[in-house]
């Protein structure tokens, strides 16, 4: 596999999109494995906004004191 570079213009898709979209729709439009732009992402300091992670894409947030299979969470 060749490694490909980020180019601004890339840097700047990821910057504008990634808060609120799924990093998978992303990678694809991308032509860049989900990974990549996770790590670009992170590397850029930019994390997913509540709003997106409230909805049916994103993760299911639990409340502090929620009892899950696990244990309570944030207790």
């Amino acid at each position: 596999m060749t490694r490909r570079f980020w180019t601004e213009a890339d840097r700047d898709e990821v910057r504008r999109r990634y808060p609120h979209e799924r990093t998978a729709d992303i990678a694809r439009d991308l032509n860049r494995s989900a990974g990549a732009v996770f790590g670009e992402a992170f590397s850029m300091g930019l994390h997913k906004t509540p709003e997106f992670m409230r909805t049916i894409h994103g993760a299911q947030l639990k409340q502090a004191g929620t009892i899950v299979w696990n244990g309570p969470v944030g207790v």
